[in-house]
C-alpha cells in the first residue's frame, strides 16, 4: 500500500520511520527531508484506521535552517527528547 501525504510544509520529503501499533489498524510515521532538501520541521503521521484518515503534527527542529536532526525520541511523559 502506498500512502501519499500532501502537505505544504514538506518539500521532497520522505518517510524516515514508520511503525505499526499498538492496535492492529494503527500506524505512526515520521516524514523528514530527502537527501537534497532540508526541512525546517519533521511531520508525525498517525492513523488509527489503516491510513483511511491520517492526522499530521508538525514539530519544529531545534536546529537552524532545517539542518540535520540527529535523534528524536518520545519519553514517558509524552515530551520529546
Amino acid at each position: 500500500m502506498a500512502l501519499k501525504i500532501d502537505d505544504p510544509r514538506l518539500v521532497n520529503a520522505g518517510w524516515s520511520y514508520i511503525a505499526a501499533g499498538p492496535t492492529t489498524p494503527e500506524f505512526w510515521g515520521v516524514l523528514d527531508a530527502s537527501v537534497d532538501d532540508r526541512q525546517p520541521s519533521v511531520l508525525i503521521a498517525h492513523s488509527t484506521d489503516s491510513g483511511t484518515t491520517v492526522q499530521i503534527t508538525s514539530i519544529a527542529k531545534p536546529v537552524p535552517a532545517g539542518g540535520v536532526l540527529i535523534r528524536f525520541a518520545w519519553i514517558g511523559m509524552g515530551t520529546g527528547d
